[in-house]
């Protein structure tokens, strides 16, 4: 049976250590990781060659022209990768080429190599205290906890002692060590020494996330923000980044990540802080953000340091368990994206927050139980509090299920002040230690949005669920001085409320569906060249071929009562005498692979914001490259990740035109046939591209494909 992809690599999933995105300068080549000098220098000249490509891409000028070239990679390509990544050359190599689109040489999707279980670990008895010795055995516990995953200490002197060595079916040992702060490689090394290093310093033992997540990137993970869908969910802020750390957001290729139809986390231990990498502004102090949620309240839950997410269990657990578990042992589905518990085959392994055999109710914490809980809400408000007006304690741990009737949502709002605690800031890009979290998703496993140290939210916008359910969470990594009061409701969407006019509109209802969809990307193959003869097997041609993978997708389904039909953004009272059945009502909005970038466009994203302005007229009418664009502005930055304007682009004028009347410049490919060596009468066909004057009905670099002028990839 062929080898998957995902039984050799991981997606992405994790985010560098807080230290290592404003670490001080150092030499890389002074890493004690076993890595050869020539192999070093190889990676850090990879990388600088990244840089100058994501420069490219981002259209950024460098401001010094007279840095050497020795100077520049050290300066632009540091040995350490994305903050906290040792790679190995081969992947240093996969980088680059994809980001190129084009290979050199051949090269294959197992370069992240997972794990033969138990995975060897050791550390030298003197290098570690007692409390630094704690925090590595809690941090492997907890992952073996979450997980299938299984780990075998070693005392370190064995670990030159070959004899002892061929029972570790992964002939390598992970040697914790400090070093220069915090750093892993991907998945399995293939070393000649058998020791792969993690560097552990002391800045890494300051939370137990910290050690998580380098042990993350160790059983396989990269970091989240350079999955392939990550436009449907961030934004890259390329002028926010400090010069030569552009490579740091390189995104990859569905070529090399197989998601396992895994949700984008943006609270992921392996996701990226809203500034990472950022540049400090004007010479100050200030901080802009170089991550921005595409929903906006999702910007205090980007990235964290304190433990797994859900979501990076699941993806280790179905990466490591697949085949631990008889799937005809689990009754019912799992709900909200849970998944069969390899420790306990019978029953789900649920997000934070929801519990049951099936993920169907809410999860109940020790002594809490009075006060959080499962609550049906109906029109009359529901008021919940949780220490409103008094101190919370670290560990605080509680969860309310609100749900309500169908074609119904539930409307959340909070009351006064709330999550205050020692050293916490109004600033929206800086994460909660302790926060409320609402999750208004259709999928309850979805992060949502994170609130701290907020005041007078009297005056916040209500939030609105999708479906007919949210969870809300109260979470303390800490001490704090006041947790938080809330009061909830539930209202018709969809017109279906006794009292609905027609002559109102009203908030669409919505439902979930997961649709069959494909990964997509391009890569190229080597192919023999065409020849007069049958035989020629020195010549040899590449060319780019289109490859995809199957895969769920959500969607959320907009509906209306039948008396009012969808508009594309609310639901609008019939005016005319005209029925239509209820099936023709139905208008469906596609999402990404996350149903966080699907309606909350419609029902969240207006936190803070004026109305889009109307979209203006094409710029052309044809031939493709036309464009409209619409903006708003931002009432309160504090809601809108700090921006006050904003504006959108979307492509019109895509009809090819209906004669010939656009001067391009075209290119052809032309055959030329040669001898295929000077010591063979063979003859070999070979290709190359020309350009030449053409006119066409579609513009410069755009292609006629299904009837209308698209874009033509470059290579």
């Amino acid at each position: 049976m062929p080898v998957d992809i995902s039984m050799e690599r991981l997606s992405e999933t994790f985010i560098p250590l807080e230290s290592s995105e404003t670490s001080e300068p150092f030499d890389p080549l002074e890493i004690n990781d076993g890595q050869p000098l020539d192999a070093k220098l190889r990676i850090m000249a990879l990388l600088s060659e990244l840089e100058k490509e994501m420069e490219e891409k981002f259209d950024r000028k460098k401001n010094n022209n007279k840095v050497n070239a020795t100077a520049s990679i050290l300066r632009t390509a540091p040995y350490i990768f994305e903050g906290d990544i040792i790679l190995q050359p081969k992947q240093a190599l996969e980088v680059v080429e994809m980001g190129k689109r084009r290979q050199k040489r051949k090269l294959h999707a197992n370069t992240v190599l997972l794990w033969k279980l138990p995975i060897w670990f050791t550390f030298h008895p003197d290098e570690y205290n007692k409390m630094e010795v704690n925090s590595i055995l809690k941090s492997i516990s907890t992952l073996e906890e979450l997980t299938c995953i299984k780990f075998k200490k070693i005392d370190y002197h064995l670990l030159l002692n070959k004899t002892y060595q061929l029972e570790n079916q992964n002939n390598v040992t992970i040697n914790f060590t400090k070093d220069m702060g915090c750093w892993s490689y991907i998945g399995r090394r293939e070393s000649h020494n058998g020791v792969q290093a993690l560097s552990a310093a002391p800045n890494c033992m300051v939370n137990e996330g910290s050690l998580l997540h380098e042990l993350g990137h160790v059983i396989g993970f990269w970091h989240e923000q350079s999955r392939p869908d990550r436009d449907s969910h961030v934004n890259v802020d390329k002028n926010a980044i400090e010069e030569g750390r552009l490579y740091n957001f390189y995104k990859s290729s569905w070529q090399y990540v197989d998601t396992k139809n895994v949700s984008y986390d943006v609270s992921s231990i392996m996701h990226y802080s809203a500034t990472a990498f950022a540049a400090v502004q004007g010479g100050g102090t200030y901080v802009q953000p170089t991550l921005i949620a595409r929903d906006v309240r999702l910007q205090r839950a980007l990235g964290q340091r304190q433990e797994f997410s859900f979501y990076d269990a699941k993806l280790a657990n179905l990466a490591y368990c697949r085949d631990v578990c008889d799937p005809t042992l689990l009754a019912k589905p799992c709900l909200h994206d849970g998944y069969q518990d390899p420790k306990n085959c019978s029953r789900c392994r649920c997000a934070d927050g929801l519990g049951g055999d099936y993920c169907e109710e809410v999860q109940l914490h020790p002594h809490s139980a009075a006060k959080s809980g499962e609550i049906f809400v109906s029109d009359k408000p529901v008021k919940i509090s949780a220490y409103a007006t008094s101190d919370y304690r670290k560990g605080t741990k509680l969860s309310w299920l609100f749900k309500t009737e169908q074609n119904k949502q539930i409307k959340l709002k909070f009351k006064g002040d709330f999550m205050m605690y020692y050293n916490c800031t109004d600033d929206p890009n800086v994460k909660c230690r302790d926060y409320v979290e609402t999750r208004y998703y259709h999928n309850l496993a979805n992060p949502g949005a994170r609130f701290c140290c907020f005041n007078k939210n009297d005056k916040a916008t209500p939030i609105l669920s999708e479906g007919n359910q949210m969870l809300v969470l109260m979470r303390a990594f800490g001490d704090g001085k006041r947790g938080f009061e809330a009061e909830i409701v539930s209202e018709y969407c969809g017109g279906f409320g006794p009292n609905s006019e027609q002559s109102k509109t009203y908030m669409p209802c919505s439902r979930l569906v997961n649709e069959p969809c494909e990964q997509m990307w391009e890569q190229e193959e080597e192919v023999a060249c065409k020849t007069w003869y049958t035989w020629a097997p020195d010549c040899k041609t590449e060319t780019i071929v289109k490859k995809s993978r199957p895969a769920l997708c959500p969607r959320s389904e907009y509906y209306c009562a039948d008396n009012f039909y969808f508009d594309g953004q609310l639901c609008v009272g019939k005016t005319t005498t005209f029925t239509q059945s209820s099936s023709s009502l139905m208008h469906s909005v596609t999402a990404s692979n996350n149903p966080q970038s699907s309606t909350s466009s419609i029902l969240n994203d207006a936190v803070g914001w004026t109305s889009w302005s109307s979209w203006s007229a094409c710029s052309a009418t044809c031939g493709g490259c036309g464009v409209q664009t619409r903006e708003r502005t931002c009432e309160d930055p504090q809601l809108c990740g700090g921006k006050t304007y904003e504006s959108e682009v979307k492509a019109c004028g895509q009809e090819p035109c209906d004669k010939d009347k656009i001067s391009n410049k075209c290119t052809r490919v032309v055959e030329k046939k040669q001898l295929c060596s000077p010591l063979s009468m063979d003859i070999c066909t070979t290709t190359y591209t020309e350009t030449y004057d053409c006119f066409g009905t579609c513009c410069a670099n755009y292609k006629i494909e299904e009837d209308k002028c698209v874009p033509i990839t470059k290579r």
